[in-house]
């Protein structure tokens, strides 16, 4: 094995320190469940690629295929006439898109750097829900940064 390739498995072993979630069925389809404790204040996505996000009228869809229109309704947040999209494509989509809607939640998003934060302890097995409505800000704050 050579340096490159111990560096990169050490690299990746360190990593897993950072997960907290996965994927599993729900009553909503698809949820974001904690495979273990989540200390209050952690980022549980804090290994996901850092995507840069942009805003896109909706009428500047009309013409685009309508699986791809379903993607888009599915997982990018709609606030007034905006979606807010990946920058860099559909393609970035991570398991943080899947965290569902609840008035109830468990994490915010802060509007400064986008990423995701535990509001309290999360236990192992809770589902990781945010209140989408926090999401409206967040068009104010494209709109003034593009």
């Amino acid at each position: 094995m050579t340096i490159l390739q111990k560096v990169q498995q050490a690299k990746f072993i360190k990593s897993l320190n950072n997960i907290y979630c996965r994927l599993m069925p729900c009553e909503n389809g698809i949820g974001v469940f904690a495979i273990r404790h989540i200390p209050k204040l952690t980022n549980p996505f804090k290994e996901n690629y850092n995507e840069s996000f942009m805003l896109i009228e909706i009428d500047k869809l009309t013409n685009v295929d309508s699986g791809i229109l379903k993607i888009i309704k599915d997982f990018c947040p709609l606030q007034d006439k905006y979606y807010i999209v990946p920058k860099r494509g559909l393609g970035v989509i991570d398991i943080s898109f899947y965290v569902n809607h609840s008035l109830q939640h468990n994490i915010i998003i802060n509007k400064k750097n986008l990423n995701f934060y535990t509001i309290r302890d999360i236990k192992k097995g809770e589902e990781l829900t945010v209140d989408y409505n926090t999401y409206d800000d967040l068009v104010e704050e494209y709109k003034n940064n593009e």
